[in-house]
């Protein structure tokens, strides 16, 4: 199985279903120069892994707390039994538009001070987790921050739906935020986030 990676690199994000999707995306991803810095299986209490977010786990960026956020994040979907659809959200048109002051995204494993946009290798990254990001200076910018984000997610976030095992979703992590809603049952996803082969220790 192949994958191009030319729908990614021109809308921020793709969508590839069936036995194999992962690997290819990596490999498409290894021909760009990136490579995989981490890979993480994410399931129900019991079953040794990383827990989910409970409830609707709204727009957002992954790995906000590291100094240079991963590039591209992959979802593989493993099990998934009722809900869970997936959205994305292009916010490259609003980087002129979040000027958040200085953040502090912060979790157990550390954070960073830092904005929602910042520069890196000559491009916009665009860091965006509600949960993790508490103002330094300005509140009431980080909170106009959260609303011009919601009211653009409500008029131009794309359902991809509900995918199903062997599906992955992989999205442009420094421009596109994405949402999983909410799910019963039981959901069990792997994912996986590349960075240049150069910031991979």
């Amino acid at each position: 199985m192949k994958w191009d990676p030319d729908a990614l690199l021109d809308r921020g994000y793709d969508v590839m279903h069936g036995t194999g999707a992962a690997a290819a995306m990596v490999d498409g991803l290894a021909q760009l120069g990136y490579r995989v810095g981490r890979d993480v299986v994410i399931g129900p209490p019991g079953s040794g892994v990383l827990l989910p977010h409970e409830g609707d786990f709204w727009h957002h960026t992954d790995g906000t707390f590291f100094a240079v956020p991963p590039r591209w994040v992959i979802i593989e979907i493993l099990r998934a039994d009722r809900g869970g659809a997936l959205h994305v959200f292009d916010a490259a048109s609003l980087a002129r538009e979040l000027d958040s002051g200085t953040i502090w995204y912060g979790t157990e494993l550390g954070g960073v001070f830092t904005s929602v946009v910042t520069e890196i290798d000559g491009r916009p990254c665009i860091r965006y987790r509600a949960d993790y990001m508490h103002a330094c200076d300005d509140p009431d910018r980080l909170a106009a921050v959260h609303a011009r984000i919601a009211r653009h997610a409500a008029t131009s976030a794309i359902e991809i739906g509900e995918l199903p095992p062997s599906s992955c979703l992989v999205t442009d992590n420094w421009r596109v935020l994405h949402r999983r809603a909410a799910f019963t049952g039981e959901r069990t996803i792997r994912r996986l986030w590349l960075s240049p082969s150069a910031d991979i220790a």
